[in-house]
């Protein structure tokens, strides 16, 4: 089967790409990845499964430095599939900076925020909800040596 990806960063856009491709299985990443099937060409998308496989990116901070990206995996894993982890690092240092973020589908990630949120990992209480998406981010201002 072929692969096709469609930016629906403009949502009626993206919609309208997907239209245009063959009636098969498509994925649309659109803040969050979730398998559908078109019906026909003028019909409304569809979940191939009539369940939603949207992935959610859940935030986990205030990890111990010593976490590994393993460690969490198999924190999060008894609630669903984990589909990806990444722990942060300092980009200048490589040091661990204590949180992280791990993606699953929606409803483990809900279970997985209601059950784990506050507890101890580590020697630490964990913060643990939904990520949110970056604001702004503007350049970074660096001191300079005189």
């Amino acid at each position: 089967m072929a692969h096709y990806f469609v930016d629906c960063s403009q949502s009626v856009t993206g919609i309208e790409a997907v239209r245009q491709l063959p009636l098969s299985y498509q994925w649309i990443h659109a803040g969050s990845a979730s398998r559908i099937q078109a019906s026909d060409r003028d019909g409304p998308l569809l979940p191939s499964n009539g369940v939603s496989n949207v992935v959610k990116t859940i935030y986990v901070g205030n990890l111990p430095f010593s976490a590994t990206e393993d460690e969490l995996r198999d924190l999060f894993e008894p609630h669903g599939a984990v589909r990806s982890v990444k722990l942060i690092s300092d980009r200048e240092t490589g040091r661990p900076r204590g949180f992280g973020f791990v993606e699953m589908d929606s409803a483990a990630a809900e279970s997985a925020i209601q059950v784990l949120n506050g507890q101890e990992f580590g020697g630490r209480t964990l913060r643990i909800n939904e990520a949110r998406a970056r604001a702004g981010g503007g350049p970074r201002h660096h001191r300079r040596a005189i």
